[in-house]
């Protein structure tokens, strides 16, 4: 097993060379964001993915990958805390989504607020939308760290996730697309009210579930230096209008 995306969001810029942000108007997309914000979690070092997205019109917050090739199976992971929110009941953004090398989704992780609580779902779905499901998963809190795991595997017919290492309710793929493309922040948000995600520990694997920071793992080759000076000059920190 190798992890061939390890995105630790350390130094200026980001470590991996990433396709482009975009960030509507008023929104931001900061990789140089502090984890002292979020009470420093264990593993996020000195620098972390923040994104912020202003309402329904502009809700567009998200660093992109696609990626040269296609991988079946992947493995995913990342860690987030939600430090706030003001969507309506019924309403949702997603917060992570795959897809294929054609940008069509594959499947999303996605934020609701129902009845008060706030909840993760998983959505899964054909490229043209002609059968689609969302799978229901645990409440989340604010101000709270969360380690979300995805296992997308066409061949073996399997789409799981976990929270916090523990099993959530899976399915099968419903596209036959495999996996190409990687977005980490909000999109797609119904609610007029600001979203605010910090991301960090950001990691793909071709193989298998990658677990907890720390693992002992290999890591395929990497040229942070060079990925770092690339995405330094694409994408500085900031706030900026549309996409790149």
């Amino acid at each position: 097993m190798t992890i061939f995306w390890d995105e630790k969001l350390e130094g200026s810029g980001y470590e991996e060379i990433w396709t482009g942000e975009v960030a509507d108007s008023g929104c931001t997309v900061d990789e140089d964001a502090d984890p002292s914000d979020v009470s420093s979690p264990a593993n996020w070092g000195n620098d972390c993915l923040k994104c912020i997205s202003a309402d329904s019109t502009n809700q567009q917050a998200y660093v992109g990958k696609t990626f040269a090739s296609s991988y079946d199976p992947v493995y995913q992971r990342f860690e987030m805390v939600i430090t706030g929110e003001n969507l309506a009941n019924d309403e949702k953004a997603t917060i992570w989504k795959g897809a294929d090398t054609s940008w069509q989704v594959r499947f999303e992780i996605r934020l609701y607020q129902e009845s008060g609580a706030l909840l993760l779902k998983l959505f899964n779905s054909k490229t043209d939308y002609s059968d689609w499901e969302e799978i229901d998963g645990p409440a989340v809190s604010l101000n709270t760290l969360y380690r979300v795991e995805i296992e997308y595997d066409v061949a073996g017919g399997n789409l799981n996730w976990k929270v916090n290492g523990n099993s959530q309710t899976g399915t099968t793929p419903k596209g036959t697309e495999e996996f190409g493309r990687l977005e980490a922040g909000i999109r797609d948000q119904t609610g007029s009210g600001a979203l605010t995600i910090y991301y960090d520990l950001i990691a793909l694997d071709d193989a298998d579930w990658i677990g907890a920071a720390g693992t002992t793992k290999s890591v395929a080759g990497s040229i942070p230096a060079m990925a770092g000076a690339l995405s330094k000059k694409l994408m500085a920190k900031r706030t900026v209008q549309g996409a790149i």
